[in-house]
């Protein structure tokens, strides 16, 4: 079994594009990276700055693989720790800018808790005013520390590669999610395009695509060529 995976391939724009993943915030940090193959649905902590700020924050760890508790201080820096390591993962984007990272983010779901925060008091905020997290980031958007922990850690550096024993807790999750996303097949030019897990097998593709369909064009230009040339050679026979 291999025992480490791609970092890029463990980005939620690829898990999207190419594994047709559905993302759901969730407020139990024991659901975090829960995949739901069924319904294609992976949860993901929604708050991990605040956890890190709680002081009652060791009263949701009881079922994690690294028990956690207010006078065990290494344990929680190894908690965050990974939290924070699963979220460079995930919200780093295949360009790898901070500006794509943005783009990529402002495209999940927008979690129920921030309509009800940013809504009034006869309404939550609705989808045509916010449709997706993209109105959080504008300049003059209201601003949630959450989110900016999360692009914070998008802009982490990662390796090209890392060993799933890194992720005392995530990893049975993550193996889970690479064998998932390594059954899956692109669908359409979109899919095809973001499809970069395998770097040789991409440029091989579009290659042959882009010479094919020059080649093609340059076959029927010629043939629109001979067709004027034979039309006004007729002409001129007149």
């Amino acid at each position: 079994m291999n025992d480490s995976f791609r970092c890029r391939d463990m980005s939620l724009e690829l898990l999207r594009k190419v594994g047709k993943l559905k993302i759901q915030w969730t407020e139990y940090i024991t659901e975090h990276l829960q995949l739901d193959i069924e319904s294609s649905t992976l949860k993901i902590f929604r708050y991990g700055f605040t956890a890190m700020a709680s002081p009652i924050f060791h009263l949701g760890c009881c079922d994690l693989k690294i028990q956690c508790n207010h006078t065990n201080h290494s344990s929680q820096v190894r908690i965050f720790d990974e939290i924070g390591a699963t979220y460079s993962l995930l919200f780093h984007s295949q360009r790898d800018t901070g500006r794509d990272n943005r783009a990529q983010y402002g495209q999940l779901p927008i979690p129920e808790w921030l309509r009800v925060l940013h809504g009034n008091d006869r309404d939550l905020l609705s989808a045509r005013q916010a449709s997706d997290m993209s109105y959080f980031l504008d300049e003059d958007g209201p601003r949630a520390s959450d989110i900016e922990y999360h692009l914070l850690r998008a802009h982490k550096k990662l390796p090209v590669s890392q060993k799933f024993e890194r992720y005392e807790i995530s990893g049975d999750r993550l193996r889970q999610l690479k064998a998932y996303m390594d059954s899956q097949k692109p669908g359409g030019i979109r899919g095809l395009w973001a499809d970069k897990r395998d770097s040789l097998q991409w440029y091989t593709f579009w290659a042959v695509i882009i010479v094919g369909g020059a080649s093609v064009m340059l076959s029927v230009l010629g043939l629109m060529v001979a067709i004027v040339q034979t039309v006004g050679t007729f002409k001129g026979l007149k």
